[in-house]
Formats: structure tokens, sequence, C-alpha cells
């Protein structure tokens, strides 16, 4: 983690790369060492502080496009405020996102969309179906992000403020330092030449509630897995949108690609306007979208049916947790007589009705 927002992260290549190796060994080891919510506070109010001089230097191209592993956290923090949304130029290397498109092929073939027309298909429950698409969404650096915009409000809040907004129940056994959050979506986008333009959103309307002002309910992420260019439609994004007052729609002409080579990550915070684009190329745009929400609301795809106990249990533990094998908080999430949810995944695990006398199999009549 960078202790200020001018200091490069720890991770430079090869350490930070190895997570996303061929070998599932390689893969999986370093996934396990990941781990969330580590950073002290004094941490986040130096990150916080720098914000207005973080500001005032970043490249004046919106959104701005930074290069990892050189960036910060602080940088990207600093991009949100200013824009809403950011661009992290080659977080993971382009054979990581060769082996995902090749997981996840044969499930955009055999979907037919009725949503877009047949040119854009979206498709879910990737982590139980692509294992190379762990590595991204429990990305370090992605991940560092999230523990300060979603879990200390960086963007929104100073640290008094934050923790203010914390309900202090009885039955709390110690301390909540921040917001926790979880994976929200995950879905494989591919838009095939001819694919037409997806309608301009804000995510903020899923939640139902209008959280504007008072906190950021959740972080997207469109990591691109070949290049993304205007011509081949890219998502189109309107910088600044998430400062706009409610009801006000964007133009055409106010939006602007997010142009990036395969590997980066385009990460935009919910109020920011955004859509896919046309692709008028011969080549099919790929794309995976993570989602990232407080860990209190519902997420939008349903991580207990799109990952399963027989796929979570293999899964690193930081993925379980984001997935919601975990509680938010004191006593959200749990099961049976508070049981921890992760205990579920436990190799031993006990039935749930083990007290029910299992039924013997019928017996085959005679003819």
């Amino acid at each position: 983690m960078s202790k200020l927002g001018t200091t490069p992260v720890p991770g430079a290549p090869p350490a930070a790369m190895n997570m996303f190796g061929v070998g599932d060994g390689e893969r999986d080891t370093n996934l396990d060492e990941i781990s969330t919510y580590n950073q002290p506070d004094d941490l986040w109010c130096a990150i916080q502080a720098e914000l207005p001089a973080l500001i005032k230097a970043l490249p004046r191209e919106r959104p701005a496009s930074l290069q990892f592993p050189e960036c910060t956290v602080g940088e990207v923090c600093a991009a949100l405020v200013r824009d809403g949304c950011v661009i992290i130029r080659n977080a993971v290397p382009g054979a990581t996102c060769e082996a995902i498109i090749d997981e996840m092929r044969p499930y955009c073939e055999a979907y037919r969309s009725t949503q877009d027309g047949n040119q854009a298909k979206r498709v879910g429950c990737v982590l139980s179906r692509s294992d190379h698409s762990w590595g991204l969404a429990a990305h370090p650096f992605v991940l560092e992000v999230l523990d300060g915009v979603l879990g200390r409000q960086v963007t929104m809040h100073d640290k008094t403020a934050m923790q203010e907004q914390l309900v202090r129940a009885s039955y709390h056994v110690k301390r909540i330092a921040q917001h926790p959050y979880q994976l929200d979506i995950t879905q494989v986008i591919a838009v095939a030449p001819g694919g037409r333009p997806q309608s301009m959103h804000q995510d903020s309307g899923k939640h139902l509630f209008d959280f504007r002002g008072m906190l950021e309910p959740s972080v997207g992420t469109i990591w691109a897995l070949r290049d993304y260019t205007a011509t081949n439609g890219a998502t189109r994004c309107v910088p600044g949108s998430h400062l706009w007052r409610k009801n006000r729609v964007p133009d055409f002409e106010e939006t602007v690609p997010a142009v990036m080579p395969a590997g980066s990550c385009f990460l935009f915070q919910a109020g920011c306007w955004h859509g896919g684009g046309p692709n008028d190329s011969k080549d099919t745009r790929w794309a995976l979208n993570i989602d990232y929400s407080l860990a209190w609301l519902r997420q939008e795809e349903n991580q207990y049916l799109a990952n399963p106990v027989e796929h979570a249990r293999r899964m690193p533990p930081v993925l379980q947790r984001l997935i919601g094998y975990s509680q938010a908080g004191s006593s959200l999430g749990y099961y049976d007589n508070g049981v921890q949810p992760r205990h579920a995944l436990a190799a031993d695990a006990k039935r749930i009705d083990w007290a029910r006398e299992p039924e013997a199999p019928k017996k085959e009549e005679s003819p």
C-alpha cells in the first residue's frame, strides 16, 4: 500500500505479476496472501490531505490515464474526485486476458441476447467459470483503491464524518473503522461487429436509494480483455458527471471513449455517466465488467447462485470474502446459530439438516 499519494505502490514486476501466472499454484498462492482492511487511519488521513495537490498534478486529459505499477492509490483517488472515473493502464498481462476469453468463449457462444440484439453478449458467473479472472477480481491495487473509496469514503468524507455514519450498536465487539464492501457483479461483455451503442446510464440507480452527497455506494471496473478503441466500441464516459445535479442527462458530444490497451482497467464511481460504444470495427470487442458495492447492500448479481459452495470452496479466501461468504459488520450474513459463513466452505462442514435421517434409496420392484 502506498503510504502517501506521491509514493509508488510496492509490487512492481515481477512480484506483482506472479499472481497472474499461468500456473494455478502460482496464482492461488499469491491470491491467498491478499487481504483487505489493513491500512491504518493515519495513512488514509494523509492521502486525503494530499488530494487537492494530487488533483492539480493530474494530467489534463480526462479521464486521466495512469500507468501501472507506477501510479499510486492517491492519484487514482484524486482522479475519481475530479472526474468520477480513471484508466489504470497495463494492470495485467495480455496473456491473462486471452486466457479469460478462452475460458468464457463457450458460454458467450451459447448465449442469446434479448436486450441489445445478438451483437452484444453479457455472460455472468465469471468466477466459477474462469479461474484466470480471479486475479482481476482480487487485483491487490484495485482492492487498495476500494479500501479508500468504499471502505473509508475518502472521496466523500474525512475520517471523523465517515465514522460518524457507522452505527455503534451495543453488541459490536470492536470498533468498526470502515464500511465493508463486496463483489457486486461479474460479466464478460462481447460486442460483435455492428453492435449498437448502449444507453448512457449511471450505476447508482440500481440501489433504489439516492446516496448522492452522503456516501459512495459502489465502484465499477471494466477490464479491456483486448485493446479498447474508439472504433470497436470502447466504453464512453462523461468525466465530471458524478458531480452533476440530479436528472441532468448527457449529450453524446459530452462523452469520450475510454481508449486503453488490453490488460487495462477503467474504474468509475456509481454516479459517473457511461455506456458501451458502437462497434464499427471488424472484430469482437471483449471486456470483463466487475463491480463492487457496500456489503450491506443487495448484490446486483446473486453471488451465492453464481458461485455456489462447491465452486467457492476452491477459491482463495479473499474471493470468498468478496463473494459474501463473510459477515458484514457484526451480524449481517451469519447462518444457523450465529455461525460465520466461511465455515460452510469447510470440506467437513455439516449438512444443514444433519439431524434428519437421509432417505433410504428406493428398491427397484422386480418385474
